[in-house]
């Protein structure tokens, strides 16, 4: 028997459809980075979650927990986009929960997505007094020292910029320039702006890296007003100079996380795809 080429379409159509709905969005992968960051001290680790978009418990999250680093990390950083819906509020607890089980004593720090701002502020300002309880300081345009090693690092974040939440004057506002800044903030849209505080690093997500990634193309869509070309992975000062347009000295140091969860297609919530854009969970290593 002969498949007719309609026929051979509509199998590819449907394993290709397979695998970006039910498989890669399970492949959580542990991406391990070394940045030069030549203010911080050399070996600091920072553990980066970013986007989990929690709804109830299930496969995603047991891969989430899974794909945490087995050794010990310095800080732990939530980029925001706790949420993928209300109903996700007690999974993300719990998520949280098992991350400080994991790294006791480590100090958690976390920034609001845009997700977090579709709750009604009373249901916002409670979930957010939960997540403190649970030992995240929440640095919505504030800042805070850190001691790592013999070293003290401001640790600044932004509340959601993509809803336009963030203010990076009150964010930096009496930061110990002293002091070398790492800053926290959803969305890389602001990477421009942040030039002028002069932060070491920035960490951030929102993008998703795309989600979905054609060969050749890359990202169809990044949710990224600043560029399309600031999707994913790490951004050195002489490649952010170059995408800007930006003249001058830039030391920044820009990482943007796949993240771990997904972003519907509108108006089909059903449809949640990952092509060639596996979730990340980040391990930051500073090097010199």
């Amino acid at each position: 028997m002969t498949l007719g080429p309609g026929i051979v379409l509509l199998i590819l159509a449907a394993c290709l459809s397979f695998y970006v709905l039910l498989i890669e969005p399970l492949q959580c992968e542990l991406v391990q980075v070394d940045i030069p960051v030549a203010t911080f001290p050399s070996g600091f680790r920072i553990l980066f979650l970013t986007d989990m978009h929690h709804h109830q418990w299930g496969k995603r999250e047991a891969a989430f927990v899974g794909c945490l680093p087995t050794s010990p990390v310095d800080i732990i950083v939530f980029g925001g986009d706790f949420l993928g819906s209300k109903a996700g509020i007690a999974t993300s607890l719990r998520f949280v929960s098992l991350v400080r089980d994991r790294y006791p004593d480590t100090p958690m720090y976390g920034v609001c997505g845009n997700a977090e701002h579709k709750l009604y502020p009373d249901a916002r300002r409670a979930y957010l007094h939960q997540l403190s309880e649970l030992g995240v300081v929440m640095l919505d345009n504030a800042n805070m020292k850190c001691k790592v090693a013999d070293c003290e690092i401001n640790v600044v974040g932004t509340d959601d910029p993509y809803y336009g939440f963030h203010d990076l004057d009150l964010a930096f506002s009496d930061v110990d320039h002293d002091c070398p800044s790492l800053l926290i903030t959803h969305s890389p849209q602001v990477i421009r702006a942040s030039l002028t505080y002069k932060p070491a690093l920035v960490l951030s997500g929102h993008t998703h890296g795309g989600q979905v990634r054609i060969p050749w193309l890359g990202a169809i869509r990044t949710q990224n007003p600043l560029s399309r070309r600031i999707a994913m992975g790490l951004f050195t000062p002489p490649e952010l100079s170059a995408i800007l347009n930006v003249k001058g000295d830039i030391s920044a140091f820009l990482y943007i996380s796949r993240g771990l969860g997904l972003a519907f297609v509108p108006h089909m919530r059903w449809l949640a795809p990952r092509l060639l854009c596996r979730p990340e969970v980040t391990l930051i290593t500073i090097t010199k």
